[in-house]
């Protein structure tokens, strides 16, 4: 059977169920074309469950997002109600793709609201809307909640996990809760209220204080099945009054929550309710009870009722959400075609000029602790093409030594290759791989696995260039003509202007078709292996490290002089969709105009 035409894959991931689903990509509201769901507990992680879904529909994605319950950091996620540890990396690598995106389950949500049709909510107040922030509150297994920035074009969504802020209770009958559900946890949050098992919460202390009598059809109901859905279901169908006092309790302390969500975040365009217990208590939650917690803050109930509160009737919010953001970061991140940036140069160059070396490095070092950081928390990884020479490895010792920069790298996440190597053996004094190994990897937590040098054994300079450029491709999951994109490109300049190892007047220099190329180098009769020039362009940045008055003429010929990439590869170096810095001393900058 021929695969469907589809290039994302999405997920909403819950403490009771994960539903995938795959979606062919589009400007407004993602299509769906195959679905599945699936019960959480019953699988060990993601990653089995996404393996299985693909290899059942035999399909080859390009893209995907999961949004998922629980904080996202790093591309990492420890869920709450899952005995689940998701890593966006380990993901990816089931999918074959470089990265793959972790989004909390609300703000998954808070994308998919966007999409959704005037059909697929539930009024509960008209309000009077106004441009600005709205507001996701949803209770089910847990309680998420999320907001969407108005930047004055769009709403742009946002996680937070307000639902674990601290109960605060409003009445007499609310304090003998916090106090009978403080004996039982450690502290009491909104989400022991607010949720399918806050609800059983609520039901047991009404029972257990003599505020109602269980019924045995009920008690055996809970005993046997979701005590939540048995609860609000004999509420609703008037069998047990105890069970619709519960509901009502819980129905008022998820508005008053609701309208705390509001003014946090002034959500003068309106609030969202989500999750799986709303529509199910459609009934409940258009008596009063709601609206009026909701709006019940004291001298803010004028912008409490102004705010308009809609109930999300579509199951699948999260889903199309997951594929909406899916979508947005297909469409920002492209992969780069293999072919060389050839345009015109930059008008003006991003310079830093600093006092010397020592300074230089400092300020490499923390720019690398940053980039990684930032990548990690965005793409689940840190991949860098580092540099040999004595700047950088003056960088690598800071990185290695300073506690500070140390221990705020998360190393587990960085991914090393390298720009060039000498065809020299790894244990060589000439290695880049060997200096980097002294100054830095043998002094840091990093895997060994993580860690990619050009020369692994001995073999022909052509071998290498070739085996290296097949890493780069399964590392990468290259398409046919696509490049890899690292995170951090690290550059050094030479007294004549080469950069890597392309050298003035070598084949490398116009090497536009394969990703790693063995140079052989006239002057010293020998080869190098290098990243072509189409490669080192495709980073997201790239930073050239230029130290010395020897320096100084080729750097002022590279930034200002005549283009002449074949006398100066230097100039080659102009990414057309990421970030170019020069980090360089005043000896280096010597003869740059001001």
């Amino acid at each position: 059977m021929a695969p469907h035409p589809v290039v994302i894959i999405a997920g909403d991931i819950g403490g009771t169920s994960t539903r995938l689903a795959l979606f062919e990509p589009t400007d407004g509201r993602p299509r769906p074309v195959v679905e599945k769901v699936y019960r959480s507990r019953e699988r060990s992680g993601l990653e089995e469950i996404v393996q299985a879904f693909v290899a059942e529909h035999h399909v080859s994605v390009v893209a995907a997002c999961f949004g998922i319950a629980g904080p996202v950091r790093g591309g990492e996620v420890k869920t709450p109600n899952l005995p689940w540890t998701v890593r966006s990396v380990s993901v990816a690598e089931r999918l074959r793709l470089e990265s793959v995106h972790l989004i909390n389950d609300l703000e998954a949500n808070a994308w998919g609201v966007g999409a959704l049709d005037a059909e697929d909510f539930a009024v509960l107040s008209e309000g009077a809307p106004a441009p600005g922030n709205s507001a996701v509150i949803a209770a089910g297994t847990g309680l998420g909640e999320a907001g969407l920035y108005w930047d004055g074009e769009q709403h742009l969504p946002f996680a937070c996990e307000g639902g674990h802020a601290d109960f605060a209770p409003r009445n007499a009958l609310e304090s003998e809760l916090l106090s009978y559900l403080a004996d039982r946890y450690d502290r009491v949050s909104y989400e022991r209220v607010v949720s399918g098992p806050g609800l059983y919460n609520i039901y047991q202390f009404l029972r257990d204080t003599q505020r109602g009598t269980e019924s045995p059809e009920l008690a055996e109901a809970i005993m046997n099945s979701d005590p939540a859905a048995s609860i609000s279901q004999a509420a609703l169908a008037g069998k047990s009054e105890l069970a619709s006092r519960a509901l009502d309790l819980f129905v008022s302390l998820y508005g008053a929550e609701a309208g705390n969500l509001a003014l946090k975040l002034m959500a003068v365009s309106g609030v969202y309710v989500g999750g799986g217990i709303a529509p199910k208590i459609l009934a409940r939650l258009k008596t009063p009870t709601f609206m009026e917690a909701f709006m019940a803050k004291g001298r803010m109930r004028r912008l409490l009722e102004a705010m308009p509160v809609r109930i999300v009737l579509n199951d699948k919010a999260a889903l199309l959400g997951a594929a909406r953001f899916a979508c947005r970061t297909l469409a920002a991140t492209k992969p780069a075609a293999r072919s060389a940036h050839t345009g015109v140069r930059r008008k003006y160059a991003e310079v830093r000029v600093l006092a010397d070396a020592a300074t230089m490095a400092r300020a490499g070092a923390e720019l690398f602790v940053m980039q990684a950081r930032q990548a990690v928390e965005a793409r689940g990884r840190f991949s860098v093409a580092l540099s040999g020479g004595s700047t950088p490895r003056a960088l690598y010792t800071l990185l290695a030594t300073d506690p500070r920069l140390r221990d705020a790298v998360p190393w587990n996440q960085v991914y090393l290759f390298w720009g060039d190597e000498r065809h020299v053996p790894r244990d060589s004094a000439e290695s880049n791989y060997r200096m980097t190994r002294e100054a830095l990897l043998d002094h840091v937590p990093i895997p060994a696995e993580n860690v990619h040098p050009i020369v692994r054994h001995s073999a022909e300079a052509t071998d290498l260039a070739h085996a290296y450029q097949l890493e780069l491709e399964r590392f990468f999951h290259l398409s046919a003509g696509a490049l890899p994109v690292f995170d951090l490109v690290l550059l050094g300049l030479g007294a004549d202007a080469h950069t890597a190892s392309l050298f003035p007047e070598t084949a490398a220099v116009n090497e536009r078709a394969q990703l790693v190329v063995a140079n052989w180098v006239e002057k010293f009769a020998a080869f190098r292996i290098t990243l072509s020039a189409p490669v080192l362009n495709a980073g997201r940045l790239v930073v050239f490290v230029v130290s010395g008055a020897d320096k100084a003429p080729a750097l002022s010929q590279c930034l200002s002089g005549a283009r002449d990439p074949m006398r100066m590869p230097a100039q080659l170096i102009d990414p057309p969709e990421g970030r170019l810095l020069w980090v360089v001393d005043q000896a280096a900058a010597g003869m740059l105009s001001a």
